[in-house]
């Protein structure tokens, strides 16, 4: 059983500051593409040297989606990254 510690968060020092984004990103894998899907949209990003808008927005049904997939097979896209929001 852990030792007991009043209530009190285990972290108790000033918290660091968050860090700032930039204008320009670094990619580990520049053939992966990252999505954030929802219900009504689904985004997708890729490499800004891969598309003159490297980040689009694709409705949720078919014909959508099979256009999100024409988009990231033109880009080179081998991989990708999936974030779904979820909205109660």
């Amino acid at each position: 059983m852990p030792p007991d510690n009043g209530g009190s968060p285990i972290h108790t020092g000033p918290r660091a500051p968050a860090p700032r984004c930039t204008a320009t990103r670094s990619w580990v894998n520049t053939y992966a593409a990252g999505l954030d899907s929802s219900s009504d949209e689904t985004w997708a990003y890729v490499p800004d040297d891969r598309d003159t808008a490297p980040v689009r927005s694709f409705g949720p049904c078919t014909p959508d989606l099979d256009a999100l997939v024409d988009g990231l097979a033109t880009c080179w896209m081998e991989t990708v990254t999936i974030a779904l929001t979820i909205m109660t």
